[in-house]
């Protein structure tokens, strides 16, 4: 199958040029994203008539160049389906969530 290229917006270098703006989590709490955290990342197609997507991708592998995770999100611009790999640095991360599935139980 053939996928459409992208590149990963650098989180860090759009917090430099827009502070007030665009927040990131900070050094400290990116330090802290392992396996089974979800990343918020920015995906910018190559072809310059399509839109960016924000997307959450679920860290599987920590990397010696960073994390491999597997997309959760249905892109609407992008090539790409949920469970693709993606492998992406700290300054690509723009939000970190930890999403639960199961039903918080109640104290009875």
């Amino acid at each position: 199958m053939i996928r459409e290229n992208y590149t990963l917006m650098n989180g860090v270098e759009q917090n430099k040029k827009y502070p007030e703006s665009f927040s990131i989590p900070d050094e400290e709490l990116k330090s802290l994203v392992s396996p089974g955290i979800s990343c918020k990342l920015c995906f910018e197609p190559i072809l310059s008539y399509k839109f960016a997507e924000r997307m959450w991708v679920e860290v599987t592998k920590i990397t010696k160049a960073g994390f491999e995770g597997e997309l959760t999100n249905q892109p609407v611009n992008l090539r790409l389906v949920p469970g693709d790999k993606v492998y992406f640095e700290s300054k690509h991360i723009l939000d970190i969530g930890i999403f639960n599935d199961e039903e918080d139980e109640e104290d009875d």
